[in-house]
């Protein structure tokens, strides 16, 4: 699991459904700015955070897909696809514990990341070293966190075209994340630098890593359109997250059901 787990307050009555309070593990007042010795906290209603346990937040959306009719397959592998000159796909060949399936798609949603493997099927080759920048990020326990309800950012001379966070999931627990929009920079001496400033160091003194969720994001378009033949582009294989910090779940779920409702469209027209 690849995500700071962090959803914007703000951005609540853009979403295409309400998302249940048993769904919110955590919430964050107010975002706090460190640059260089210099705090600055904000709160109110934009700066607010709703925390989310991301693998029993998608598989909630999985069920309430399924609830409409959707079917879902797990344990699939995508493996292939036929394409015509105008990227319209014909087949899609994907693996299963039963075997492999073909599927003859009216449309496919290449809803599957930055490095997605729907894009390079279809014979686009990314630069990985100027579209995407690298997140790296451990789920930490055992910390002494001050304002446990705070979004603490840092930013600054620590780590130049990077940026970093300590994201509270729980009064004792935290996602803890740099990353950089710069991919030529090396993310990991960024972290320990990250590590080693004094405000951070007092708050993670007892930390302890139970998991690691680090990733790449897209720091710009992997493609020069959203659409190619029956074939549409959503989430971060679209670029479609908020900068710097790449929140990807809000852009992901509003534009994955207008994907929906385009594809539902184009298939009973």
């Amino acid at each position: 699991m690849q995500c700071g787990e962090g959803i914007g307050t703000y951005l609540f009555p853009f979403l295409p459904f309400k998302i249940p309070k048993e769904q919110v593990i955590w919430k964050l007042d107010e975002i706090s700015f460190w640059v260089d010795g210099i705090t600055i906290e904000r709160t109110g209603r934009l700066w607010s955070t709703y925390m989310v346990n991301r693998k029993d937040f998608d598989k909630w959306l999985a069920k309430n897909a399924e609830n409409t009719g959707a079917k879902t397959l797990a344990n699939t592998e995508f493996i292939s696809l036929e394409v015509e000159s105008d990227y319209t796909v014909t087949k899609a060949t994907v693996k299963t514990p039963e075997g492999e399936k073909q599927i003859k798609p009216s449309v496919v949603i290449a809803a599957d990341g930055v490095d997605s493997t729907g894009l390079k099927l279809l014979g686009f080759e990314i630069d990985k070293k100027t579209t995407r920048g690298k997140v790296l990020s451990f789920e930490m326990k055992n910390l002494s966190l001050s304002k446990p309800n705070s979004f603490q950012v840092f930013l600054g001379g620590f780590a130049p075209g990077a940026y970093a966070y300590i994201l509270p999931t729980s009064a004792t627990m935290a996602n803890v994340c740099a990353g950089t929009i710069l991919p030529q920079k090396k993310i990991k001496s960024r972290y320990e630098e990250f590590l080693e400033l004094p405000p951070v160091k007092k708050r993670l003194r007892n930390g302890e890593e139970v998991g690691e969720k680090s990733g790449w994001v897209p720091i710009c378009y992997l493609t020069d359109k959203w659409v190619y033949g029956n074939v549409l582009l959503v989430g971060d294989a679209a670029n479609l997250n908020f900068k710097p910090f790449a929140e990807g779940i809000h852009p992901a779920i509003i534009c994955g059901d207008i994907a929906g409702k385009t594809a539902s469209d184009f298939v009973h027209d």
